[in-house]
């Protein structure tokens, strides 16, 4: 019987957003419709401006004057942006901080997700005050689902946003996580 070789640990980090990362944020994410059609504000066609207005809203200044916003890196390489959004995101839960992320299409269904979320997760359990995160995702969006369920978060809610690339108004599910649920993920 051949032993198969362990399948190599990928390093996956956040790191700061910076101007350079604009050009890939476009290829990777903003010019592919498998990726923005899991987002709300992201247009398809793509709009240039839509990218650009993303990255001079990018600020060095500590949560919570701004939103954390972070590259995601597999190996070094960029490979999406982490977001913990200011309360105030979500209408249902306006009191609670929410987390947004999007993962290029190559790096889909390899744990790369789970990981960055978890690592937002850990800074934002790490802010005096913060003791719950909520999340929205669409729900016929089974891969984010299952991200977030990974990471303790729970379904709590309803509601329907409007998708700028698909057009339409879309279902989604309202989670949330408390610092204890992550806990009890990360510790199994």
């Amino acid at each position: 019987m051949r032993e198969q070789k362990p399948s190599r640990l990928h390093d996956v980090q956040l790191r700061n957003l910076r101007a350079a990362d604009l050009e890939v944020f476009w290829n990777l994410g903003s010019c592919n419709y498998n990726v923005v059609r899991w987002l709300t504000g992201a247009p398809w066609p793509p709009q240039r401006s839509n990218a650009e207005d993303f990255f001079s809203q990018l600020s060095s200044a500590p949560y919570p004057l701004a939103p954390i916003r972070r590259a995601i890196t597999v190996d070094g390489a960029f490979a999406g942006t982490i977001e913990l959004a200011l309360p105030g995101d979500l209408d249902d839960l306006p009191q609670l901080p929410t987390l947004g992320y999007w993962l290029g299409e190559p790096f889909w269904g390899k744990g790369f997700a789970s990981r960055a979320v978890r690592l937002i997760l850990q800074q934002a359990f790490a802010i005096e005050g913060v003791g719950t995160v909520a999340a929205r995702a669409f729900q016929d969006n089974a891969g984010s689902l299952n991200v977030l369920s990974k990471t303790g978060f729970k379904i709590v809610g309803a509601c329907e946003r409007y998708s700028k690339a698909r057009g339409e108004t879309v279902a989604c599910h309202i989670l949330i996580v408390t610092h204890d649920d992550f806990l009890e993920t990360i510790g199994s």
